[in-house]
């Protein structure tokens, strides 16, 4: 093996290691409503949407729909970001498997998410992510999540798969 591929190769290493800690960090700064922090995993024109498989009980599921740019994405956590004195929420990630292509990457994660304010409520999903790197940074361009059960606690994901708001 050449320097220029061992080089190539720990870069690559590198790199998937700062995308893993970037959705660490993402998930840590969404659960302690750190907005400008969260806000700075994404890169400006960045595109979200979150869906689920199968259909709620009432409605839409949180944060359901699609919302383009950094200002929608603002917006959207600005309404549902917890206060920083009180649980409401944990993003346990995991599974990562992460490709990255030079300046770009691709990334799958699964979510499972104790949760709730008035009633404890299990969530679990999957993140298929986009990213791209900006000023040496990596930074998420296109984010998907899609919802494979949010449940009471009490009730699981058997009886009610998603229970909507």
């Amino acid at each position: 093996m050449t320097q220029h591929e061992l080089e190539a190769r720990i870069r690559k290493i590198e790199d998937i290691e700062e995308i893993k800690q970037l959705m660490s960090s993402y998930t840590y700064f969404l659960d302690y409503g750190e907005l400008d922090k969260v806000l700075d995993c994404f890169a400006e024109d960045a595109k979200m949407e979150v869906g689920m498989r199968g259909k709620a009980e009432k409605g839409k599921v949180a944060l359901e729909g699609i919302y383009e740019g950094k200002d929608a994405i603002k917006e959207l956590y600005s309404s549902v970001l917890p206060t920083k004195d009180r649980f409401a929420v944990s993003h346990l990630i995991m599974n990562p498997v992460v490709k990255v292509e030079g300046e770009r990457a691709k990334g799958t994660f699964y979510l499972l998410e104790p949760t709730g304010v008035k009633r404890a409520i299990w969530g679990h999903g999957r993140y298929d992510m986009d990213y791209i790197r900006v000023d040496g940074k990596w930074k998420i361009s296109s984010f998907r999540f899609t919802w494979n059960f949010s449940t009471p606690y009490d009730e699981g994901w058997v009886k009610t798969p998603m229970v909507g708001r």
